[in-house]
């Protein structure tokens, strides 16, 4: 089908997010057979919904103000001849996505080979505030492929496709918008203005209030870069010093690249989920790129140079491979040139994970979450994937087909053909004219690739292979054999190659599994002096799995601390310390064994605890529900308390220095997803503990509590926080430093935290918080860390003590003296309320990974003589 595009496109307020469009389409049966319908393909109306796979991680880098709706509303569709065939237009489903991305046109005659047909469309294109290479945003409209209605993919068999890019077309836009605009490679100043592209299967245009440009050159190639925005003067340069190093690196290896384009276009764009996105003829980078930490600013240039290579040989890709390859090739042959560019750089590293630092640094959580439950944006750029992560990939030709992407091809094929041959092979096809790259591979390997290409190219199924058992036998001659068998979950008609290691102490080999079924039995032998130490699947991470934790055998095991704070309390002259850590598998796993120390100004001492998760998987390294048991070992010193007599204050002692053994089980659950901001769900837990003389402790007691907290969001920038806690404890002799303590920073913060007014045996807590963004978006540079958003919460705490460690001391003195009990925590007098404010600094350290600041200022309102408490936290309080 040959297609010529006409536009009239008026953009007199791009602050309204909407525009006039009007189109015409002249549409030319180039097949042998006659159609009777035509798919059209309308790619704003994805956002009529908001985009699948969004939540806590990702909702802000697409939707930063709530979900905003983009569409395209047709007021008029007629034919040559004036008439209105809006009736002929059925809207159908498309990929799971909202009703109207796809229309059939049922033509009232048939359309013969050479004939053509006109249709003229009316229509106002409604443009959703988000991010990415769709949207506006701070006077930024992106318009990146597929914003008019497009004539989906047709083959020459007059059959249309709807999973493949569109076919190159010829584009006529005449335009009058009150802003500059660049479309392509070209800046247009406001006012109207008429361009003509030919064979491109999209057009993409950006129009902003001014434009900002230079121009990196050297006397064969040149790059444009036009930013919407003045961009800091230190990042400009960064990004020069780049170009210069990529134009450097083009002339250096002028025989591969002689014929090819001289002029490149970069355009500055607010991306948040993905540093940069190919376009027709152009690229978008994110305004965010080279704003990492120096050491991490060579992982950004990655995405700029598959997208500069990609522009290089855009036409000659266009020119050579049919429609269903266009893509995959190009992703390939670019991620090829960019391998080669940072092999010529001498770049240290291509995978954030294999930096000495980060592996020392990963006891840390927020470093050990950067390695194995990312949850930051841009993290594919870090780490080394066959296949990225992209929850958005919102440009029109990646969404509509779902295919793999050039990497995950690039894989397979270095696995089948081995990578020499594929290189060779890439090399050659960027020499040699009008040959494809299949038929290259083909040639140098002897093989009929077409079936293994229809598997590599289509989506790929959700797959999971594991170690279900290792058995070991002796040979005659003494060397030990063994057996190692794998068990894949998934389609068992899908095969690719499964690697396993085999690592002894003197060896180290890879065994390949090829053939289909649902299990595969590897078996090797190992002599006699040595020892087999490891087996592993897919050492290499080529595959894309999601369970890591039974790949291999023996388990990885690693320690992270999970918690930890330090302070002193000036009053006291005493230091606080709290550190916890967990020891587990390192990809997550089911079982984990943590441990504890604290050293409080009464009460010092360690705790040991197994858990066990189950439940459904929030990441790699969390379950929705999990069961825990251990023994804590704490020493605690002598107990005074002050008590107001007749004669003045008097210090009574409520308990002797000891020992206090404890056992203690627990049940734990929780949904969310995010660490910093989560929006939405909730965790609770039950806990009990019995401490005892049995296990050469001074007391004997025991404390049953539970806590529950749910977020119900107003609105994506609007929170509601609630929380409960209730708890028990007994007998009357339990160690106040045991006790349940109604202030301090995860209690009521209007309340300090050591005051035996609010410490005892039964408590009752409900907290509340009214959490909202300040400021989001934004970017302030601290070096190591940059300030992302500011979020502030009002917040009020309700509680009560009952039995308090005051009232204890003041019956040791006075036994008639009146003690409340667990059933006075409800009676709804002598309650203690707070009141306070805190903000929240959402940051990312080192530029990458989302973290949280909290200070927070309360006061009680129901003490006379309360004062400010004032905290500073790296977590929401609850």
């Amino acid at each position: 089908m040959e297609t010529h595009y006409h536009l009239k496109v008026v953009l007199k307020n791009p602050r309204l997010r909407t525009i006039e469009i009007v189109q015409d389409t002249t549409l030319t049966n180039q097949s042998s057979v006659a159609i009777t319908m035509v798919e059209w393909l309308v790619y704003p109306n994805r956002f009529s919904k908001p985009l699948p796979r969004l939540g806590d991680l990702n909702y802000h880098r697409i939707y930063p103000h709530g979900f905003s709706k983009g569409s395209i509303d047709f007021s008029s569709i007629q034919n040559s001849d004036g008439e209105d065939v809006r009736s002929t237009f059925v809207p159908g489903s498309f990929l799971a996505m909202p009703e109207g991305i796809s229309y059939t046109q049922h033509l009232k005659k048939p359309l013969q080979p050479g004939q053509s047909i006109s249709i003229q469309m009316s229509y106002t294109l409604k443009v959703p505030n988000k991010l990415g290479s769709f949207g506006f945003y701070r006077n930024i409209l992106t318009l990146s492929g597929g914003w008019t209605p497009y004539v989906a993919h047709m083959n020459n068999q007059g059959e249309f496709d709807l999973t493949d890019a569109p076919n190159p077309s010829q584009w006529d836009v005449a335009i009058d918008s009150q802003w500059p605009f660049v479309m392509k490679d070209t800046l247009y100043q406001a006012g109207e203005h008429h361009v003509h592209f030919e064979q491109l299967p999209s057009i993409n245009l950006q129009a902003s209030p001014r434009f900002y440009s230079y121009h990196v050159k050297d006397d064969q190639r040149s790059v444009t870069v036009f930013y919407p925005l003045r961009k800091n003067k230190r990042i400009e340069t960064s990004m020069e010093m780049f170009l210069e190093s990529y134009l450097r690196y083009l002339k250096t290896h002028e025989e591969w690249f002689e014929g090819k384009p001289t002029h490149f276009t970069l355009s500055q764009a607010p991306l948040r989920e993905m540093l940069a996105v190919q376009t027709s003829g152009s690229s978008y980078f994110s305004d965010r790129a080279f704003k990492t930490v120096g050491f991490l600013k060579s992982f950004h240039t990655v995405p700029l140079l598959q997208t500069l290579f990609g522009q290089m040989i855009s036409k000659e890709v266009q020119d050579v491979e049919n429609i269903e390859n266009r893509l995959w090739v190009s992703e390939m042959v670019s991620q090829k040139l960019t391998a080669d560019f940072i092999e010529y750089q001498k770049y240290a590293h291509t995978d954030a994970r294999n930096i000495g630092a980060i592996r020392t640094l990963s006891i840390f959580p927020i470093v050990d979450q950067v390695i194995h439950s990312p949850q930051f944006a841009f993290f594919d750029v870090f780490y080394d994937f066959a296949y990225p992560y992209d929850p958005v990939r919102d440009e029109f030709s990646r969404y509509n087909h779902r295919k793999a992407y050039g990497r995950s091809v690039f894989s397979n094929m270095e696995d089948v053909l081995g990578e020499e041959l594929v290189e060779e092979s890439i090399d050659e096809y960027i020499r040699k004219e009008n040959t494809s790259l299949l038929s290259i591979l083909q040639e140098k390997s002897g093989k009929d690739l077409t079936s293994d290409l229809a598997q590599w190219t289509s989506r790929r199924p959700a797959l999971n292979y594991s170690i279900i058992k290792k058995e070991r036998t002796e040979n005659q001659d003494e060397s030990s054999h063994y057996l190692v068998r794998v068990r894949k979950e998934g389609p068992i008609e899908f095969t690719e190659p499964v690697e396993l290691l085999v690592k002894t102490k003197k060896s180290r080999d890879i065994l390949r599994w090829k053939d289909g079924g649902e299990f595969h039995d590897f078996e090797f032998d190992v002599p006699q002096n040595d020892k087999l130490k490891v087996v592993e699947i897919d050492p290499r991470k080529r595959l894309l799995e999601t369970d890591l934790d039974d790949n291999r055998k023996p388990s990885l095991k690693k320690f992270v601390l999970t918690e930890s704070f330090a302070t002193y309390d000036v009053k006291s002259n005493q230091p606080q310390i709290f550190l916890a850590g967990q020891f587990r598998k390192k990809y997550g796993g089911a079982d984990r064994f943590n441990i504890q120390a604290t050293y409080l100004k009464d009460i010092y001492g360690v705790n040991f605890s197994y858990m066990r998760l189950f439940g459904q998987a929030l990441d790699r390294l969390r379950l929705s529900h999990g069961l825990s048991s251990g023994i804590s070992i704490n020493r605690v010193t002598d107990d005074y308390t002050s008590v107001s007599t007749s004669s003045g204050p008097t210090a009574v002692l409520v308990g002797n220095e000891g020992w206090i053994t404890a056992l203690t089980m627990s049940y734990f659950y929780g949904n969310q997803v995010s660490f910093t901001n989560p929006l939405q769900g909730g965790y609770g837990s039950v806990s009990a503990s019995v401490g005892t003389k049995a296990l050469g402790g001074d007391h004997d007691y025991y404390r049953i509590s539970t806590n529950h907290s749910w977020i119900l969001p107003l609105h994506p920038n609007h929170l509601l926080a609630f929380r409960a806690r209730i708890g028990t404890s007994g007998a009357d002799s339990i160690p106040s430093q045991v006790q349940f303590r109604l202030g301090g920073i995860d209690s009521m913060r209007g309340l300090p935290l050591d005051n035996s007014r609010f410490t005892g045996r039964h408590v009752l807590l409900l907290s509340g918080e009214y959490r909202h963004f300040l400021f989001q978006d934004f970017d302030v540079n601290f070096w190591l860390f940059r300030v992302r958003s500011v979020q502030g919460a009002v917040f009020s705490n309700v509680g009560k003590i009952a039995y308090s460690a005051q009232e204890r001391a003041e019956k040791i003195i006075n036994p008639s003296a009146p003690t409340s009990n667990f059933w006075d925590l409800f009676n709804g007098s002598n309650m203690e309320v707070d009141v306070g404010y805190g903000l929240r600094f959402h940051i990312e350290y080192f530029g990458v990974s989302p973290s949280l600041i909290t200070f927070d200022v309360a006061r009680a309102i129901t003490e006379a003589n309360a004062v400010m408490q004032f905290y500073f936290g790296v977590t929401q309080t609850f």
